[in-house]
C-alpha cells in the first residue's frame, strides 16, 4: 500500500510539474519577441491580443525609454501610428507623464527626438480629449478632437476585416473620434466609398448600442445632402447592430485553457490510472 501511495504522489507531481512548465512557456514566448517584433504585431493584433502586446511594448518603454525611441523610429508609419497609441493609453494609467519620461532623457539622436515628439504630440492630443486630466499650463498648442492619421491607420487595416464587429476597440476609437469633432471626422472619410462609410457608422452604432463606449452622439446636420458625414449618420440612424455575445475576436476565445496546458493533465491523468492498474494488478498476484 505504501508503494501505491508513492507511485501515485509521484505521477501526480510529474503531472503538476508538466503544467507548470507549459504555462511558463507561454510566458517565456511572449517575453522572448523582439521590441521590433512585438511593434510590428501591434499593427495587426485586436482584442484581448493588443491589450497584451500594448501592456508588455509599455515596460519595455519604461524600461529602456532611449533603445525604445530607437525602435520606433525605425518602424513605417503605420506600425508606428498604433505603436504611440498604445504607448500613450499604457502612460494613462502611469504615476509618471509621458513628457516627464521623455524630459529626463539626453544626447538623442535626431531619429529618437522624432519619435519623442511624435509620442509627445499625441499624449497631448489625447489628454485633450479627456477632461479630467489637465493639459499641462506651458502647452499653447491648438489640439484637433482626434489624431487623423492615426484614426485614419485603423480603419484601413480594419477594413480588410471580413467581420466589422471582432474588433471592439476599434469600434470604441471610432465612436470616440465621431464624437470628439464630426465635421472633422466627415472631412476625413470623404475620400471612402459609401460602403464603407455605412460599415464605420454600423461600428460606431455597435459600440453606443452594446454600451462599450460612454459618448453623446451628435444630433445629425440638416443640409449635408449626399456628403460623407451625411451618409455616416444615416448608417448610424439605420444601424440594427448585433448583440455584444463574445469579447475579442475567436482567436481570443476559441478555447479557455492553453490546449499544450490540457495535453499535460491529460497525459498525468493517464499516467495516473496506469501506476494504479499496475498497482492493482501486483496486489491481486
Amino acid at each position: 500500500m505504501r508503494k501505491l501511495k508513492k507511485l501515485i504522489s509521484i505521477a501526480l507531481l510529474t503531472a503538476f510539474a508538466m503544467s507548470f512548465s507549459a504555462l511558463a512557456a507561454n510566458e517565456v514566448d511572449s517575453a522572448a519577441q523582439s521590441t521590433s517584433a512585438l511593434m510590428e504585431q501591434a499593427a495587426t493584433s485586436d482584442g484581448a491580443g493588443s491589450e497584451a502586446i500594448s501592456y508588455e511594448l509599455y515596460q519595455r518603454f519604461t524600461d529602456d525609454p532611449a533603445a525604445f525611441l530607437s525602435e520606433l523610429a525605425s518602424q513605417p508609419d503605420d506600425v508606428r501610428q498604433v505603436v504611440v497609441q498604445f504607448i500613450v493609453w499604457e502612460n494613462n494609467y502611469a504615476e509618471n507623464t509621458l513628457p516627464d519620461i521623455l524630459n529626463g532623457l539626453s544626447n538623442l539622436s535626431a531619429d529618437q527626438l522624432d519619435a519623442a515628439e511624435e509620442l509627445t504630440d499625441y499624449w497631448t492630443a489625447y489628454q485633450a480629449q479627456n477632461p479630467e486630466t489637465e493639459i499641462p499650463e506651458d502647452t499653447s498648442v491648438t489640439l484637433p478632437g482626434f489624431d487623423v492619421q492615426t484614426i485614419c491607420s485603423l480603419i484601413d487595416q480594419n477594413l480588410s476585416v471580413s467581420d466589422p464587429y471582432s474588433d471592439e476597440a476599434f469600434c470604441i476609437s471610432i465612436a470616440e473620434a465621431y464624437e470628439a469633432d464630426p465635421t472633422a471626422f466627415g472631412e476625413m472619410i470623404s475620400d471612402l466609398d459609401n460602403s464603407d462609410i455605412q460599415r464605420l457608422g454600423e461600428q460606431i452604432a455597435y459600440a453606443v448600442e452594446n454600451n462599450l463606449v460612454e459618448v453623446t452622439l451628435p444630433a445629425a446636420q440638416n443640409g449635408l445632402e449626399a456628403s460623407a458625414l451625411s451618409v455616416l449618420q444615416q448608417a448610424i440612424t439605420q444601424a440594427d447592430p448585433p448583440q455584444r455575445t463574445n469579447v475579442g475576436t475567436e482567436k481570443d476565445t476559441s478555447f479557455p485553457i492553453p490546449l499544450d496546458l490540457l495535453i499535460c493533465v491529460l497525459l498525468g491523468i493517464f499516467l495516473i490510472a496506469a501506476v494504479w492498474r499496475l498497482a492493482k494488478r501486483s496486489r491481486s498476484r
